[in-house]
């Protein structure tokens, strides 16, 4: 995370513009950092991969995905 305090603004001008996107893009939390979530419910990331889908075409705010492997921290 940034201790910048305009990164904080636009990510929060991000996560307002995609409240409602969520229905357009059928479910997909497209304001949500997922590897934050997965940390948060008590996993450690071992391997992370970060990719666009598709990886051509025009920017969508649902193209970012990540994939890899995480384990459940024993320290909760």
């Amino acid at each position: 995370m940034s201790d910048d305090p305009a990164v904080g603004f636009l990510r929060a001008d991000v996560a307002r513009f995609c409240v409602g996107l969520d229905d357009l893009f059928d479910g997909c939390q497209t304001g949500l950092d997922t590897v934050t979530a997965v940390r948060d419910a008590g996993f450690t990331v071992n391997d992370l991969h970060r990719f666009r889908f598709p990886d051509t075409g025009p920017p969508s705010p649902a193209a970012p995905h990540v994939r890899g492997t995480a384990t459940r921290r024993t320290d909760r």
